[in-house]
C-alpha cells in the first residue's frame, strides 16, 4: 500500500529536470500535460501521472514508466489495464489520485478498493500567478502550450 503526497507549489523544476521528467511519459500524455496554460496545472498533471506510473512500476514490476499501461474510465479516472499480470501479493492492485491547490496525492492498495480526495480551502484553490503575472508560457523552456483548464 502506498500513501504519497507532493506539494507542487514547493517544486520549481528547471529546464533540464522538466525535460527529463516529461520524457518519462508516453508522448500523448506528455502532450496533454503541456496543454495546460498555467504552470501549476502542468505540474499537478505531470506529478499525478508520474506518481501513478511509479506506484504501478513498484508493485507490478514493470520496467520503465512509459511501459505501464494506464487506461482511463469513461469518467477520466486512471487505472492499470488488465494486460499487466498482478503478483500474488497484489491480486487487485488499484490506486486513486487527487489534486487540488498545492497538493497531488495518491493512495494504492494491493487487494482492497481505495479512494482518496484532497480538498483545499477556497483561498488555496486560487491559481498562483507566474512571477511575471502572465500565463505559464513554457515551463523550463518547453514550448507548444495550448489552452487548458485546471486539473
Amino acid at each position: 500500500a502506498a500513501r504519497w503526497a507532493v506539494d507542487v507549489y514547493a517544486w520549481e523544476p528547471g529546464a533540464a529536470e522538466w525535460a527529463y521528467l516529461i520524457g518519462l511519459l508516453p508522448a500523448d500524455e506528455a502532450e496533454r500535460v503541456c496543454h495546460f496554460v498555467f504552470r501549476d496545472d502542468q505540474k499537478r498533471a505531470l506529478v499525478s501521472r508520474l506518481m501513478q506510473r511509479r506506484c504501478a512500476q513498484e508493485v507490478l514490476c514493470v520496467r520503465g514508466a512509459a511501459s505501464v499501461p494506464i487506461g482511463r474510465t469513461k469518467g477520466g479516472k486512471p487505472f492499470v489495464r488488465a494486460a499487466v499480470a498482478r503478483p500474488a501479493a497484489a491480486p487487485n492492485f488499484n490506486f486513486n489520485v487527487s489534486h487540488e491547490g498545492a497538493w497531488v496525492v495518491l493512495a494504492s492498495e494491493p487487494s482492497l478498493l481505495v479512494g482518496v480526495d484532497v480538498a483545499a480551502p477556497q483561498e488555496a484553490r486560487r491559481r498562483r500567478p507566474p512571477p511575471d503575472g502572465s500565463p505559464a508560457g513554457a515551463i523550463g523552456g518547453q514550448g507548444g502550450l495550448g489552452t487548458g483548464g485546471a486539473g
